[in-house]
């Protein structure tokens, strides 16, 4: 008779579990044993629930007159130590409710210190999140402010040709070139022919965006230097630098 009472009291719990869990309440292999997973926020997604744990129960014979056996494990973000230390933590409880249904309040234990360990992980989460975007901010005005300082521009054959043209009639006094393997001794086209293209468009790049800073600020500043003497006799025939 006293059999058939503790069996009727973990029915009644059973089935008391299984509508408060649902899907997160899983039988186990035999009628005794089961497991309610245990998750700080059970309907949202996982970046809400950065920590999770299993209660693992398997009734005695005795229960509830008797302490259950209880295992706890990590479901997420927790440590193998931690796990150990809760389910001492809960077996100290049991001990305490011995002669009542009690996997409920072990569960509700645990669930407490979910919640309190999810507000912890989410707010670090979120000081990262902040964190990275704040480098993510910096790291994006860095090259804005680097692309406005080059304030590069495209150049073409036809803008260069045109560029070149101009720029001979603006500066009468030619400054020399600085690079001491080319003073005096190649022509304009020879220069041209063993500079890249890559080269002969930034030059052109660098004066346009040059005239550009001269127009907002009226002084002209310096410029990349070439030796002009070098292209006197080129210079009346710039159809031959196609």
């Amino acid at each position: 008779k006293n059999i058939n009472r503790m069996e009727d009291e973990k029915q009644i719990e059973l089935d008391a579990l299984q509508s408060i869990y649902l899907d997160q309440f899983k039988p186990g292999e035999n009628p005794n044993s089961f497991e309610i997973i245990l998750l700080p926020n059970p309907d949202a997604g996982p970046d809400m629930n950065q920590v999770g744990l299993v209660l693992e129960v398997t009734y005695t014979d005795d229960y509830p007159n008797e302490v259950p056996r209880l295992s706890v494990r990590s479901l997420k973000g927790i440590s193998s130590k931690l796990c150990r230390e809760l389910q001492d933590k809960i077996m100290q409880t049991a001990q305490e409710l011995v002669g009542m249904q009690m996997i409920y309040n072990l569960a509700q234990e645990l669930k407490d210190w979910l919640d309190e360990q999810n507000m912890d992980e989410l707010t670090k989460q979120k000081e990262k999140d902040k964190a990275k975007e704040e480098v993510e901010i910096e790291k994006e005005a860095a090259e804005y402010r680097i692309a406005q300082s080059k304030d590069g521009t495209a150049v073409t054959k036809e803008s260069f040709k045109a560029w070149f043209a101009k720029f001979l009639d603006t500066h009468p006094t030619k400054p020399r070139m600085i690079n001491e393997a080319t003073r005096g001794k190649l022509t304009g086209r020879q220069i041209f022919e063993t500079m890249s293209l890559s080269a002969i468009a930034q030059m052109a790049a660098n004066e346009l965006s040059q005239q550009k800073a001269e127009d907002k600020s009226g002084a002209a500043p310096a410029g990349q230097a070439v030796d002009w003497d070098l292209f006197d006799a080129e210079a009346e025939n710039l159809d031959d630098l196609e």
